[in-house]
């Protein structure tokens, strides 16, 4: 009897977290289609910071190791790709670069091992640690089971009132490293700050 009650829930959760991919899938596809405006691969090139043509796609990305950095990038802030249309907007005050401790933690800097840390509350000097947050939804207030889901899968439609409210605790970090493993880009640039 159990077992069949477990069956029936886990595939429900299979569905969820099948539609939630279809969901963004489609969610994503609509968001390339309205960008009519396209750029010849010559200006992709004259983007700050150098972008490339996407292949497959109309607009731009940034090269390899690299993100949209700036106060200017808006939601575009800490991602590769952007729509063609954007461009000239995007160019006043964002470009493409090798994100630095700040562009990533807002009140971190590089310590003298090349390792990103808080700045004290005198934001001059150091701190030992990288405690920080990223400003988001409390989904756990409201559902454990979609703040499991959001926090597996924070790139579906689990997340429906955007990123998900964490904190994180470590020694230090690398900017690269940290906005991949944490999908940083998914936030604000300041949303993500030490305290």
């Amino acid at each position: 009897h159990h077992s069949a009650m477990a069956r029936v829930a886990l595939q429900g959760l299979l569905t969820a977290i099948c539609c939630a991919s279809l969901f963004s899938e489609r969610h994503g596809r609509r968001l390339r289609d309205s960008d009519d405006d396209v750029v010849s691969g010559g200006k992709c090139e004259e983007f700050p910071g150098r972008a490339v043509p996407r292949e497959h796609h109309s607009g731009c990305k940034c090269p390899n190791a690299t993100v949209l950095v700036g106060e200017g990038c808006g939601i575009f802030h800490l991602k590769r790709k952007f729509p063609a249309n954007k461009f000239s907007e995007l160019q006043k005050n964002c470009m493409c670069k090798k994100p630095e401790c700040n562009d990533v933690v807002a009140r971190s800097a590089l310590d003298y091992n090349e390792e990103c840390k808080c700045l004290n509350k005198d934001n001059v000097t150091l701190g030992q640690f990288a405690f920080y947050e990223c400003d988001g939804y409390n989904y756990a207030q409201a559902n454990k089971l979609v703040q499991t889901m959001c926090d597996k899968f924070p790139r579906t439609g689990w997340c429906i009132h955007g990123p998900t409210w964490k904190s994180i605790g470590s020694t230090g970090f690398y900017p690269m490293k940290a906005l991949k493993e944490q999908n940083l880009d998914l936030y604000e640039r300041g949303a993500c700050h030490c305290y």
